[in-house]
């Protein structure tokens, strides 16, 4: 179910993006949003793929949770 939505997401959140036009502030914001969730998507399919020791996928989950945080973050300071 997991790899259906990642699947789903990774594919509707590229879409959107592309699709949206930089006319207005909400537009921003959705892209930006999009642009996180597409982030977040990527990054937690390639340490599932890539990453067979238990121990060091848990390091890398937990890396990848900070380093989205941070980039939330870094886009709130964009807009301000």
């Amino acid at each position: 179910m997991l790899q259906k939505f990642n699947w789903f997401g990774l594919r509707w959140g590229a879409f959107i993006v592309i699709g949206s036009l930089l006319i207005d502030i909400e537009f921003l914001i959705i892209n930006v949003s999009l642009f996180l969730i597409h982030i977040n998507l990527g990054l937690k399919t390639i340490a599932k793929d890539y990453v067979h020791l238990e121990k060091i996928h848990l390091i890398f989950s937990t890396m990848i949770k900070i380093t989205y945080i941070e980039l939330i973050r870094y886009s709130i300071e964009l807009f301000i």
